[in-house]
């Protein structure tokens, strides 16, 4: 398979998996504060909050290795593709997630401190 090699899906997610890696690091105030909430949540919420960023930075660290692994054997596997697509994509949401909520947080308190009908964007 090595002659049909693409190597620039693996380039790519070997690429973009540790700027993901730094973008959550440089969010991590936000997702302490997230999980420190999570004490007062109910056991089954928490216990997914947990394991979820756990998750996060497990399959974010095997996605990387896989990736690096297919550019030096200079093969591609279907089982591998898939995993290093699918630890990219969970980075990329745990990335996303923090503005996100941030951005709606920031609406409902815009919309609650606007009086009636400043809130409302006028059409026309």
């Amino acid at each position: 398979m090595a002659e049909s090699f693409n190597a620039d899906f693996y380039v790519t997610c070997a690429t973009v998996i540790p700027v993901l890696f730094v973008s959550l690091a440089v969010q991590a105030q936000s997702y302490e504060d997230s999980l420190r909430r999570g004490e007062r949540m109910p056991r089954l919420r928490r216990w997914l909050l947990l394991n979820g960023a756990y998750l996060y930075v497990v399959f974010g660290g095997i996605g990387e290795l896989v990736a690096l692994l297919a550019l030096f054997e200079r093969s591609d596997a279907l089982v591998w593709r898939v995993t290093v697509l699918i630890a990219t994509l969970l980075l990329l949401s745990a990335v996303i997630t923090g503005p996100f909520y941030g951005y709606l947080r920031t609406v409902r308190h815009v919309v609650r401190r606007s009086g009636p009908g400043e809130g409302k964007v006028s059409g026309g």
